[in-house]
């Protein structure tokens, strides 16, 4: 299994003891180990969501490889232990799908429950890992219209990156890796060392990432990821702003700081003070960041914030405009999206996960 790569929302986690030997692996080790008793003492892969990390924990990276040193059983609030999810898969009602996602949903049903499609990640700027891998649970949870992960987020943003250099605007365009700013953990209350080394992680990534990539006439497009709610902030780091773009913002958000989720609120604007700090930019430095928030489509349900926000992306790019009126462009005020508009960029993302196929 070492030479395996790890599914994407898997990672590699050593057993050393278990109090439910008989439970099933979530990936069997085959010719080893099909449940937990029978694979203490070695490696398998697990789901991130069902791992909770003790204080002895220790995670690295090394080689965009993930290894957790040990683990809990996660437990219910009765003390029973919840037994593993071996990663069911979304249904998909194929009478509604467009014919490009019907299609594509009759290739991926021939598909092994084990099978890959490895692409990489072309967004311009480092990210953790240098591939994404989408098995038949990733893409039958778009084609189903189900909530979206960090790998179809990356994907959608890999497909706008390609369109960005093919008609030359990758000079007004930058990107932002989910992964590296949004709060996918959750903190347990006493971890304030915790959270604040997480916090500063984040801001440096996105201080790195402008230092290198930073110029005069150019934004930034960073997907956000607040446990389980995408947001889209545009970063204009030259000029302190920051637009701010989120399609529940006319329903209650818990988390939110004045209509702005405030961990967000807090890593953009540290990141920015700091890199205007280092580029000595103006007089003004002490000045608060701008933040302006756009009067965006409004979603109608809790599931499709992500195709929202590839939606934002995907028309902030469209229009090519360092600066996004706060009604938002005049030819996108929605009241909110309707079908055809959803899937117009779940076609876009399947039309590139394919294409990235046969590129490979």
């Amino acid at each position: 299994m070492h030479l395996l790569p790890i599914p994407s929302g898997y990672a590699r986690v050593g057993i050393s003891y278990s109090t439910e030997m008989d439970t099933p692996l979530p990936v069997p080790l085959e010719g080893e180990a099909v449940t937990i008793g029978e694979a203490i003492g070695t490696l398998v892969f697990w789901p991130i969501e069902l791992i909770v990390l003790d204080t002895a924990a220790e995670i690295s990276s090394k080689d965009n490889d993930k290894q957790v040193e040990s683990i809990k059983t996660p437990t219910s609030s009765t003390g029973e232990s919840h037994k593993v999810d071996d990663g069911c898969e979304e249904n998909v009602d194929v009478a509604t799908l467009p014919e490009c996602l019907f299609m594509f949903h009759i290739c991926v049903s021939k598909m092994e429950r084990n099978e890959q499609i490895k692409m990489p990640i072309h967004i311009g700027v480092t990210t953790q890992s240098k591939n994404i891998f989408l098995g038949r649970k990733e893409i039958f949870r778009l084609l189903a219209q189900k909530e979206l992960e960090l790998p179809h987020m990356l994907t959608y943003m890999s497909k706008l990156y390609d369109r960005c250099c093919l008609t030359g605007c990758s000079a007004l365009f930058g990107f932002l890796c989910p992964s590296g700013i949004s709060l996918f953990t959750e903190f347990k209350k006493g971890e304030s060392k915790k959270v604040k080394e997480c916090k500063r992680s984040r801001t440096q990534y996105i201080v790195d990432t402008l230092k290198k990539m930073a110029a005069k006439g150019k934004i930034f497009i960073a997907p956000y990821n607040a446990q389980f709610h995408w947001v889209l902030c545009v970063i204009d780091p030259y000029n302190n702003t920051v637009y701010y773009l989120d399609s529940l913002r006319t329903l209650e958000f818990i988390g939110n700081e004045n209509g702005i989720i405030g961990d967000l609120l807090e890593i953009v604007n540290t990141a920015l003070l700091q890199f205007r700090s280092d580029r000595e930019l103006a007089t003004k430095l002490k000045m608060n960041t701008k933040w302006i928030k756009i009067q965006c489509p409004c979603q109608e349900d809790y599931i499709d914030c992500g195709y929202y926000v590839m939606r934002f992306m995907k028309e902030i790019i469209s229009h090519k405009r360092l600066q996004i009126p706060e009604e938002y462009f005049s030819d996108c005020q929605f009241p909110s999206y309707d079908t055809e508009q959803i899937d117009e960029v779940r076609v876009e993302w399947v039309r590139h996960v394919v294409q990235q196929m046969y590129n490979g």
